[in-house]
């Protein structure tokens, strides 16, 4: 990693962390927005929401990384999408425990299954388009995207998230055809994807 790259993943962590904060709220004595099912009381409950900032500050710390290596070097190494993946789905697996999740945890966890076959059989058809480091990158791209979210709008989120990266392919075919590459960054666009689906099943879910 170069220094920029750092920089870059500085900004990306603090950026997760205060998109975080906006989404979930600092619990009230209530759990307010935060707890969906039977948390845990008083201070249990306030470090599980702790956890969860820390998880997306490091997913966005991540990101942006990956992004930047990505854009310069058409790879995504694989020691650091799996420090991304080790580092955001266990922090967010034990916030959820304080949260309340439940059996509810399962619905992120599926989504990324999902997500992962999906983009497996785009990698098949389309290896020039989808890379090998793009598939490794999805598990924890949707996990992230659709952590958290109400039962009833988390099957909306994951498919937000897939039409986001049918999107993404798109727009990446028409940039390898106008720039005439057979290679083009798509990391960029499916974290992007996945932040965007934060957003917006959060911000529907408020």
């Amino acid at each position: 990693m170069k220094l920029e790259d750092l920089i870059a993943g500085a900004l990306g962590a603090i950026g997760g962390a205060v998109l975080f904060a906006f989404l979930f709220p600092f619990p009230a004595a209530d759990g307010g927005s935060w707890v969906r099912g039977e948390a845990l009381p008083g201070s249990a409950d306030i470090f599980g929401w702790l956890l969860a900032v820390v998880a997306y500050a490091g997913f966005g710390f991540f990101s942006l990384v990956l992004a930047a290596v990505d854009v310069r070097t058409h790879t995504l190494p694989n020691g650091l999408i799996a420090w991304a993946t080790l580092w955001t789905v266990p922090l967010l697996l034990v916030a959820g425990h304080f949260r309340g999740d439940g059996i509810s945890a399962l619905a992120a966890l599926l989504s990324a299954g999902v997500a992962t076959v999906f983009v497996f059989l785009l990698w098949f058809r389309m290896r020039g388009v989808v890379g090998g480091g793009d598939l490794k990158l999805i598990p924890v791209a949707a996990y992230a995207a659709v952590w958290g979210v109400a039962e009833s709008v988390w099957v909306a989120g994951f498919l937000v998230f897939v039409l986001l990266l049918l999107a993404g392919v798109v727009v990446l075919v028409l940039v390898a055809l106008i720039l005439g590459r057979d290679q083009v960054a798509a990391g960029p666009l499916i974290l992007a994807g996945s932040w965007i689906t934060l957003v917006v099943t959060h911000m529907s879910d408020l």
